[in-house]
């Protein structure tokens, strides 16, 4: 049999062609061979988790009397208006004098120390409109941007504290019951003088974490104070100490404290879902605007989690439902000379690393700000391009290097 060289040359090439084929099938069920995500413009439920601080409107009651005391309700009893609390009495005989555990020598962190005042706030401005002024001299055209940013907050601000003509009044109120001293055999009860919730807790910060107070405060300080919860429940009351409290249950509201670039992601009226511990519950954006290096997203708060009404410092996670932007892959992002970014496929299929600013995240995809991003470079803040859509982002950044030849 003659041999036949040109259907020899046949057979190679179609069982070249099948075996590859073949390949490419069992490979692409063997590993992923998607090596690229095409960036489009998406939504995502973003969630961050951020320390929180809960303000109430909330009424003290005091005593003018002293003497024995029996409690009629329990800590965190929802109470109508008009219902006894407690009764102060004395016995006939010897008034025995319980086990108050108050103590007299602490000392309270006073309001001062905690906000910040008009003057502090005109002169922080005076200081960036002199540094403003300073970067457009030396063409610093970057810095005169950012400096531009932090003025527009700072004015913000000042506007906010000039206007603090609040219908929803301070949130605190004291009052005190009784007067005198009783006899042997008299007694005086105490009445829910509102409706709420009752609570024998108290952390000494009722006067200064006020409603009127949540643009006033300074946060970085307000958050690493020691706020220490004590019961005020005891079986012996002296004049002038509180007995109980009530905490309106109908609103409250959560100042949780996010980054300074997260101020514009908010927009006033807004809905967000709010996760404390193991409890979600629906905020509305009644305020954003900043405080420090960071700022306060303000959040009206009508539904309730567990044991709000003595809670105060938080972790909390917040979620903004369906936000836009840029959707990429999160396993796409990668830290490259202390830069946060992604890796794309130029037109040559070289990789190319690319800058990115995160918004928010999930566990599979990333929002991010599209445009332009501020990166430093040997020092100074450049304005650089970062991704677009339809870019061809490589999904595992982690497995490439930049310049590598990707088909």
């Amino acid at each position: 049999m003659k041999f036949n060289f040109g259907r020899f040359l046949r057979f190679i090439i179609f069982t070249g062609i099948v075996v590859y084929f073949a390949y490419k099938m069992v490979s692409g069920f063997i590993m992923d061979e998607k090596l690229t995500e095409t960036v489009v413009y998406g939504q995502l439920n973003i969630e961050k988790e951020y320390d929180g601080i809960i303000f109430r409107n909330e009424l003290i009651i005091n005593t003018n009397v002293e003497g024995n005391i029996r409690y009629n309700v329990a800590d965190g009893d929802k109470i109508k208006k008009g219902l006894k609390i407690a009764e102060v009495y004395r016995d006939t005989g010897d008034v025995a004098v319980g086990t108050s555990e108050e103590s007299e020598s602490e000392d309270l962190v006073s309001a001062q120390t905690l906000t910040i005042s008009e003057d502090d706030l005109n002169a922080e401005i005076e200081k960036i409109v002199k540094a403003l002024l300073e970067a457009r001299k030396q063409k610093d055209f970057m810095q005169v941007k950012n400096l531009k940013q932090d003025l527009d907050l700072k004015l913000d601000k000042l506007e906010m504290l000039s206007n603090m003509d609040m219908a929803t009044g301070s949130g605190f109120e004291q009052a005190f019951v009784g007067g005198g001293v009783l006899g042997e055999g008299q007694s005086i009860s105490f009445y829910s003088p509102k409706a709420g919730i009752v609570t024998f807790a108290s952390d000494g910060m009722e006067s200064i974490l006020t409603l009127d107070n949540i643009y006033k405060l300074d946060y970085d300080t307000v958050i690493s104070q020691p706020i220490n919860v004590k019961s005020l429940t005891t079986d012996y009351v002296t004049n002038q100490k509180p007995v109980y409290k009530i905490v309106d249950n109908s609103v409250w509201m959560l100042v949780a404290l996010i980054e300074k670039e997260e101020i514009g992601l908010y927009e006033e009226g807004k809905y967000v879902k709010v996760k404390i511990g193991s409890e979600s519950v629906t905020g509305v954006v009644s305020k954003v605007f900043e405080t420090g290096e960071r700022g306060a997203l303000v959040l009206k708060m009508t539904e309730q989690v567990t044991d709000f009404y003595k809670k105060r410092v938080v972790s909390t996670t917040i979620i903004r439902e369906n936000y836009q932007g840029l959707k990429i892959p999160s396993s796409a992002i990668i830290t490259n000379d202390e830069q946060q970014g992604v890796f794309i496929l130029g037109v040559d299929n070289k990789t190319v690393f690319k800058p990115v600013r995160v918004i928010g995240y999930d566990k599979e995809f990333a929002i991010v700000k599209n445009g332009f991003v501020d990166v430093a470079v040997e020092g100074k803040t450049e304005r650089v391009r970062s991704i677009d859509i339809n870019d061809d982002v490589l999904i595992h950044g982690v497995n490439f290097k930049e310049g590598d030849l990707v088909y």
